[in-house]
C-alpha cells in the first residue's frame, strides 16, 4: 500500500512539473513561510520522550494563470530535535535530524476577502544523518508524502502579503526509524507519517 501511494505522489509530482511549462502567468509572487504550530513528530517505545522541537521554512514561487490557478514551486529547510532516556541505560541522549524538501503544488485562489486559497503538494525530502549527542548515525533517505493546504493572506501596498496557511497530510509514505543506536534500540524510536502544522506567510506579488 506505502509503494502504490508512492508511485501515486510521484506520478502528481510529473505530472504538475509538465503541466508548468504551459502555464503562462499572468503573475508571479514569492513567498517564505515560516511554521509556528505543528504536531509532535517523535513517538517512543520503551523509551522516555523528554523534549522536541521541529523547525520550517521555506520559499515558494508561484506562477498564476487568469483563472487564478497556481503551479506552486517549493524549498525549504527541516530540523528536528528531541530529547530521550533511555530506561535500561538511565541514560540521556539528544537527537539533532537537518532535511532538504522541495515541493511542486497547485492551488485554487479565490477573489475574495482575505484572498483565501486551497491546494495540494507533493514534498520530496531528504533527510540528513542523525546526529546523537556527540555521534552520528547514518540514516540518510529520500522520501515522499502528499499533503493539503488551505490558506489566506491580505495585501498591504498592492504588491506585499502577509498570511496564514495551514497543511496537513503524509510528509512520508516510509515509516522513519531511528537505527543502530545499539542490540534492542532499533525500533524503540518512531517518527510519525501524519504531518500538520500551521505556517506564517510573507512574500511579494508581481
Amino acid at each position: 500500500m506505502k509503494n502504490f501511494l508512492n508511485s501515486i505522489s510521484l506520478t502528481i509530482f510529473f505530472l504538475c512539473l509538465l503541466t508548468a511549462s504551459d502555464v503562462f502567468a499572468q503573475r508571479v509572487s514569492l513567498s517564505a513561510n515560516i511554521a509556528v504550530m505543528g504536531n509532535d513528530k517523535v513517538e517512543g517505545e520503551n523509551v522516555n520522550i523528554l523534549d522536541q522541537k521541529t523547525t520550517t521554512a521555506s520559499l515558494n514561487l508561484r506562477f498564476y494563470d487568469q483563472s487564478l490557478w497556481a503551479i506552486r514551486l517549493g524549498a525549504g529547510v527541516k530540523d528536528l530535535e528531541y530529547q530521550f532516556e533511555d530506561g535500561t541505560l538511565n541514560t540521556n541522549y539528544d537527537v539533532n535530524r537537518e532535511s532538504f524538501f522541495v515541493n511542486l503544488g497547485l492551488e485554487k485562489h479565490f477573489r475574495l476577502p482575505l484572498n483565501p486559497y486551497l491546494g495540494v503538494n507533493v514534498p520530496i525530502t531528504f533527510n540528513g544523518d542523525d546526529k546523537v549527542n556527540n555521534g552520528k548515525i547514518d540514516n540518510s533517505s529520500v522520501q515522499t508524502g502528499f499533503n493539503v493546504l488551505a490558506g489566506a493572506n491580505i495585501s498591504i501596498f498592492k504588491v506585499l502579503r502577509v498570511g496564514f496557511e495551514f497543511n496537513t497530510g503524509f510528509n512520508s509514505f516510509n515509516e522513519e526509524v531511528l537505527k543502530n543506536l545499539g542490540p534492542g534500540e532499533s525500533s524503540s524510536i518512531k517518527l510519525k507519517n501524519m504531518d500538520y502544522r500551521g505556517e506564517i506567510t510573507l512574500g511579494i506579488a508581481l
